[in-house]
């Protein structure tokens, strides 16, 4: 009776010392209905390259609004686009959210995004949960910044690496918006992710980067009236640069009545987003915000949401969508 006493005590101490060794933090807040909140969570992958699955698991503990969840791989996202970058989920009531993401095989530590939103705009949706990895040890993920985005016109950025536009338009024009970078010392291509939405199918977003000297080099559109949706996004690639360096993102509309359109850029890491950044033309306001901070009071949108339907459309604009 001793060895099996002593043996079911060793065994409760290796699975409390496996679980404390686990990779993991804990994410909880109370979400409102009217914007959404990300994390930044730095994974450390090592130095020899592995793919892991990461788990994160979310769930509203009370409230009617529910919480909708993305998990999003910064890196995999810029070069590859949603298809293996961004997992989401929702939950109407309080049943957790789960999300396991297989990573490409990285070596060193990468950046993630965890975005919560409520499901419904029913009031505020308190939330706890946690991001883990079962087969990485504990101190390998840590939350490296936060953030708050409100649904309303303006331009923010994100973590220093990613950047959102919104912007009311009541007339047919060009609306432009410059996203200022610097892509460091060493001259080299940059490959990122550009999402364009559109309340109404109309509209297109042209992106450029700006060459010395102020030329224009366009490198791709996405078009919102072509049979797509109200959504197009695309990944895109600069030639070889180094130091500061201007991406110019044109909406294109058409439409000459009150419409609603935005889009979302995400770099890679060697690339860094200044906050603010400058612009020309069209709608929307100069406030933004990096880590951890809000963005700056822009032309809310909250009016037109009952008259227009816009709140599922503005909650639908997570990070990456």
């Amino acid at each position: 009776m001793r060895f099996f006493s002593l043996a079911a005590v060793l065994s409760a101490v290796i699975l409390c010392n496996s679980l404390s060794a686990q990779a993991s933090i804990n994410l909880s807040g109370t979400v409102p209905d009217d914007r959404s909140f990300m994390y930044l969570v730095e994974v450390d992958f090592g130095s020899t390259p592995q793919s892991v699955t990461l788990d994160v698991s979310i769930g509203a503990t009370s409230g009617t609004s529910g919480i909708d969840i993305s998990l999003i791989d910064l890196d995999e996202l810029a070069a590859n686009g949603t298809t293996n970058g961004v997992l989401s989920g929702s939950n109407a009531g309080t049943t957790p959210v789960v999300l396991n993401m297989t990573t490409p095989s990285y070596s060193g530590v990468h950046q993630f995004v965890v975005e919560v939103e409520t499901d419904a705009a029913n009031g505020p949706s308190p939330f706890t949960g946690t991001f883990a990895c079962s087969t990485l040890t504990a101190g390998t993920i840590v939350l490296a910044g936060s953030a708050v985005w409100p649904f309303q016109d303006g331009y923010t950025v994100f973590f220093n690496r990613a950047a959102r536009f919104v912007t009311t338009t009541n007339a047919a024009g060009t609306y432009t918006r410059d996203v200022v970078c610097d892509f460091g010392t060493m001259a080299q291509a940059a490959t990122f992710w550009v999402q364009g939405l559109s309340f109404f199918a109309d509209g297109t977003v042209e992106v450029y980067e700006v060459l010395s000297g102020g030329t224009e080099n366009l490198l791709g559109t996405l078009n919102m009236n072509s049979g797509t949706g109200y959504e197009e996004e695309g990944n895109f690639t600069t030639s070889a640069r180094s130091g500061p360096v201007t991406i110019r993102l044109k909406i294109i509309t058409t439409l000459a009545s009150t419409e609603f359109y935005a889009w979302t850029i995400v770099m890679p890491s060697f690339v860094s987003v200044s906050a603010p950044g400058g612009g020309g033309g069209g709608g929307g306001d100069d406030g933004g915000c990096s880590t951890g901070g809000t963005p700056g009071l822009g032309l809310l949108l909250i009016g037109m949401l009952a008259a227009l339907g816009l709140g599922a459309r503005l909650r639908g604009s997570r990070l990456a969508g």
